[in-house]
């Protein structure tokens, strides 16, 4: 008994010891954040943009449409092309 009341403060110190060696002692610090390079697109690449957006269940769509529309273009044009 008498032995294992000295060898277990050894033993903590020990395994303390050695686990304050092994995480290492550093001092917290920042990161800064650096800026993602410009990613390179082929020449034949095509970038399509989407946006999703609410529309009240009372309003038109053909409202909204006529509004947004950027091509102006009567129906039968748009068929032909």
């Amino acid at each position: 008994m008498a032995t294992r009341q000295r060898i277990l403060p050894q033993l903590i110190c020990c395994v303390a010891t050695a686990l304050g060696a092994i995480s290492g002692c550093t001092t917290w610090s920042e990161t800064k954040m650096t800026e993602l390079p410009i990613p390179r697109m082929p020449f034949d690449s095509v970038v399509l943009e989407a946006a999703f957006v609410r529309v009240p269940p009372d309003q038109s769509l053909g409202e909204l449409w006529q509004q947004i529309d950027e091509k102006h273009l009567e129906a039968e044009t748009r068929r032909n092309l």
